[in-house]
């Protein structure tokens, strides 16, 4: 029962440090431990940093011991979070500038196009403004097909709801299925993906209406002002510009 309701850990640090001897001692004994360079070693010295470190986040030694033994304790690991969760960690502690978090999306618009289309396309049903378009009673339907992978898909619109299908290679069924029918190759489609961006989020319309209007993309049972009507429909890209948690 006594780890239900800890000290608050600065408390918690402070008063074992001293118990220990003091920040100084307490420091000398990671740099030791981190010295010897064991997997178990190495690991006692990024604990005993953290506590001075709960103390005294400013404590620029301990930190640099911490770092140095997230950089030691990385490479081992086969689980790439975890592996990452060090690196990451010790960029922090060195006050180097963490890298950018993902611009659009919480996956990269390089692994998305990397990705079956479908995966962006489909992706759509999750930003739908469920609240306005069953205020509205929104009844539509879009379609995309991509000419040199011969595969469509469709996003059917029914009030608060968005269902993807996946048609395969099935024109026939993507162009009965869409009342509005975009029509591009793969490349046009990567593009769009790569402008689907949360923190752009006028570049897709941008891009889009550039397609259309110099014919890349071809648009069925409607022009320029449907199409960006119906994307309309949508939120912009969840984004993952979240803090850093301390390390």
């Amino acid at each position: 029962p006594v780890a239900l309701d800890p000290l608050p850990p600065i408390e918690g640090a402070t008063r074992t440090i001293a118990l220990m001897g003091g920040v100084t001692r307490v420091v000398n004994e990671a740099d030791a431990s981190l010295k010897k360079g064991t997997p178990t070693d190495i690991q006692w010295a990024a604990q005993l940093a953290t506590l001075v470190l709960r103390a005294n986040p400013t404590n620029t030694q301990a930190a640099n011991i911490k770092a140095s033994a997230y950089r030691q304790l990385a490479p081992p690991q086969t689980n790439p979070n975890w592996r990452n969760w060090y690196l990451t960690s010790e960029r922090e502690l060195l006050g180097l500038i963490p890298k950018a978090a993902v611009p659009g999306g919480l996956t990269s618009p390089q692994i998305v196009v990397n990705l079956p289309s479908s995966a962006w396309v489909n992706q759509w049903t999750m930003r739908l403004k469920a609240d306005e378009t069953i205020a509205a009673n929104t009844q539509r339907s879009l379609g995309f097909w991509i000419t040199d992978a011969n595969q469509g898909y469709l996003l059917r619109l029914r009030k608060a709801v968005c269902e993807f299908v996946d048609t395969g290679s099935n024109q026939a069924e993507t162009d009965a299925g869409a009342q509005l029918l975009l029509t591009m190759n793969t490349a046009t489609l990567n593009s769009l993906i790569l402008t689907d961006r949360a923190n752009q989020p006028e570049a897709f319309t941008v891009e889009l209406t550039k397609a259309i209007n110099n014919g890349s993309v071809q648009v069925r049972g409607g022009g320029l002002a449907e199409t960006l009507s119906f994307f309309a429909n949508f939120d912009k890209a969840p984004s993952s510009n979240i803090p850093l948690s301390t390390r």
